[in-house]
Protein backbone atom coordinates (compact mmCIF):
# COMPACT_ATOMS: atom_id res chain seq x y z
CA UNK A 1 0.00 0.00 0.00
CA UNK A 2 1.37 3.42 -0.93
CA UNK A 3 0.66 6.65 0.87
CA UNK A 4 -0.18 9.69 -1.23
CA UNK A 5 2.36 12.47 -1.00
CA UNK A 6 0.92 15.67 0.49
CA UNK A 7 0.42 18.42 -2.06
CA UNK A 8 2.65 21.49 -1.78
CA UNK A 9 2.58 24.92 -3.40
CA UNK A 10 3.91 26.59 -5.39
CA UNK A 11 4.04 23.68 -7.79
CA UNK A 12 6.91 23.15 -10.16
CA UNK A 13 5.98 22.87 -13.81
CA UNK A 14 6.47 19.55 -15.57
CA UNK A 15 7.81 19.95 -19.08
CA UNK A 16 5.81 22.47 -21.09
CA UNK A 17 5.49 25.83 -19.29
CA UNK A 18 1.93 26.19 -20.58
CA UNK A 19 0.67 22.94 -19.02
CA UNK A 20 -1.05 23.08 -15.65
CA UNK A 21 1.31 21.59 -13.03
CA UNK A 22 0.37 18.05 -11.99
CA UNK A 23 -0.02 19.20 -8.35
CA UNK A 24 -2.86 21.56 -9.31
CA UNK A 25 -4.62 18.90 -11.39
CA UNK A 26 -4.45 16.48 -8.43
CA UNK A 27 -5.80 19.16 -6.10
CA UNK A 28 -8.73 19.95 -8.41
CA UNK A 29 -9.62 16.25 -8.50
CA UNK A 30 -9.84 16.24 -4.69
CA UNK A 31 -12.33 19.09 -4.53
CA UNK A 32 -12.81 22.85 -4.82
CA UNK A 33 -10.74 23.63 -1.69
CA UNK A 34 -7.75 21.50 -0.70
CA UNK A 35 -5.35 21.90 2.23
CA UNK A 36 -1.75 22.09 0.94
CA UNK A 37 1.71 22.63 2.37
CA UNK A 38 3.89 25.69 1.79
CA UNK A 39 7.68 26.03 1.59
CA UNK A 40 7.91 27.29 5.18
CA UNK A 41 6.11 24.18 6.48
CA UNK A 42 2.77 25.85 7.18
CA UNK A 43 -0.50 24.94 5.47
CA UNK A 44 -2.96 26.91 3.41
CA UNK A 45 -6.05 26.32 1.29
CA UNK A 46 -5.66 25.93 -2.47
CA UNK A 47 -8.91 26.89 -4.20
CA UNK A 48 -9.20 25.11 -7.54
CA UNK A 49 -12.71 25.64 -8.91
CA UNK A 50 -13.78 28.82 -10.68
CA UNK A 51 -16.88 29.69 -8.62
CA UNK A 52 -15.08 29.18 -5.32
CA UNK A 53 -12.14 31.30 -6.52
CA UNK A 54 -14.56 34.12 -7.36
CA UNK A 55 -16.09 33.82 -3.89
CA UNK A 56 -12.69 34.02 -2.17
CA UNK A 57 -11.54 36.97 -4.29
CA UNK A 58 -14.70 38.90 -3.39
CA UNK A 59 -14.33 38.20 0.36
CA UNK A 60 -12.41 40.93 2.23
CA UNK A 61 -11.37 38.44 4.95
CA UNK A 62 -8.81 36.97 2.52
CA UNK A 63 -5.61 38.89 1.86
CA UNK A 64 -2.32 38.74 -0.02
CA UNK A 65 -0.70 41.12 2.49
CA UNK A 66 2.57 39.42 3.47
CA UNK A 67 2.80 41.58 6.60
CA UNK A 68 -0.26 39.98 8.22
CA UNK A 69 0.32 37.37 10.95
CA UNK A 70 0.23 33.80 9.64
CA UNK A 71 1.17 34.72 6.08
CA UNK A 72 3.43 31.98 4.60
CA UNK A 73 7.07 33.03 4.75
CA UNK A 74 9.06 33.63 1.60
CA UNK A 75 11.79 30.99 1.56
CA UNK A 76 14.98 31.23 -0.49
CA UNK A 77 13.68 28.52 -2.85
CA UNK A 78 10.42 30.42 -3.41
CA UNK A 79 12.30 33.69 -3.84
CA UNK A 80 14.35 32.10 -6.65
CA UNK A 81 11.19 30.79 -8.36
CA UNK A 82 9.54 34.21 -8.26
CA UNK A 83 12.67 36.11 -9.29
CA UNK A 84 13.55 33.96 -12.30
CA UNK A 85 10.50 32.73 -14.19
CA UNK A 86 10.93 30.25 -17.02
CA UNK A 87 12.19 31.92 -20.21
CA UNK A 88 9.50 32.74 -22.73
CA UNK A 89 9.73 30.67 -25.90
CA UNK A 90 10.36 32.60 -29.08
CA UNK A 91 8.52 31.79 -32.25
CA UNK A 92 8.94 32.62 -35.90
CA UNK A 93 6.27 35.32 -35.44
CA UNK A 94 8.17 37.14 -32.67
CA UNK A 95 9.38 40.54 -33.89
CA UNK A 96 12.53 42.29 -32.81
CA UNK A 97 11.86 45.56 -30.99
CA UNK A 98 15.20 47.24 -31.62
CA UNK A 99 15.15 50.99 -31.43
CA UNK A 100 12.53 53.27 -29.96
CA UNK A 101 9.32 51.47 -28.98
CA UNK A 102 7.40 54.65 -28.20
CA UNK A 103 7.49 54.53 -24.41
Amino acid sequence: MTTAQPLTVPALRDGCPFDVPRTYVQAAEQGPAVRVGTPDGSECWLITHHEEVRTVLADRRFSSDAMLPGFPLMTEELRKMVASPAPRPRSSTTRSTSGDVGC
